[in-house]
Order: C-alpha cells, then structure tokens, then sequence
C-alpha cells in the first residue's frame, strides 16, 4: 500500500516537473525571440546610420570634387539609397512623406490588431462565464492546466 502511495506522489511530481519544464520552455524562447527582434532593430538603426553618415560624406566630396564621388561605391550605394545631391528636393520629400504615412500606417494596424485580440479575449471570457457550470468548469480546469503562472510566469500558457 505505501509504494502504491508512494507512485502517486512520484507520478505526480514528475507531471509537475514536466509541466514546469515545458513553461520555462516557453519562456526562454520568448526571450529568444524577443532578443532577435531587438537585434534586428539594432541592427537595422545602425545600417541607417551608416549610410546617413556616408551620404553626407560623400554629398561634401561631390561638392569638392564630383569625379571622385561619382567613382567612389560607398558614395554610388548611398546615392542610390538617398538620392543623388543634384535629385530636386521635393521629389525626395513626397518619397520622405509617403514612407512616414506607410510606418504611421503600420503601426496603427499593430495597435488595431492588438485592440482586436484583447477585445476577442474579453468576448470570449464573457462567453464562457455565461455558459452552462460544468462547460464552464471543464474550461477553467483545462486552463489551469495549461497555465504556467503557478511557476511565477504569468499570462504564459502551453498549447
């Protein structure tokens, strides 16, 4: 009877230990993914900057002295990246505007969409406390046991 007690207890450690593997899991590839992101940013920022750098650089050597700028491929890059120095002003401001009502563009479809998912959750927690107690149950405890916050990893949930 004690080893039969026994197996229970260990059966039901090694369920909680692999649910607590399995949340850290996801955790940790959280941050992974949260760390390629900002190094994608990094990254990104810093491509930008460099060949903001590059074209001043070389707009100041066509000032000077036009036939090295123009057989110069950092310079030809950044050109054709900016825009040449003699490219009129307003044709690279409309570009300029355009590209900034496209990123304003974009992140309002990310608040949009995040407004959505957050509404659609709520919904659906409305949903379910309106449903009939043993659906209700059944869905709490299914829940439960996909939820990691009795590891201290809040709003993370296996599936």
């Amino acid at each position: 009877m004690r080893g039969k007690v026994e197996g229970i207890i260990f059966d039901e450690q090694i369920k909680d230990l692999q649910k607590q593997i399995a949340c850290v899991s996801v955790v940790i590839s959280q941050a992974h993914d949260n760390i390629e992101a900002l190094d994608a940013k990094i990254n990104k920022e810093n491509q930008s900057l460099i060949v903001l750098d590059t074209h001043k650089a070389c707009v100041s050597l066509y000032v000077t002295d036009q036939p090295a700028a123009m057989l110069n491929q950092s310079c030809i890059q950044a050109f054709q990246k900016i825009g040449h120095p003699k490219l009129p002003v307003e044709k690279s401001d409309a570009k300029s505007a355009l590209s900034k009502e496209l990123s304003e563009l974009m992140e309002l479809n990310d608040r949009l969409t995040d407004s959505l998912l957050d509404t659609t959750t709520k919904y659906l927690e409305l949903d379910r406390t309106e449903t009939i107690g043993g659906i209700d149950e059944a869905v709490q405890q299914e829940m439960a046991a996909k939820s990691c916050a009795e590891f201290g990893y809040d709003n993370i949930n296996l599936d």
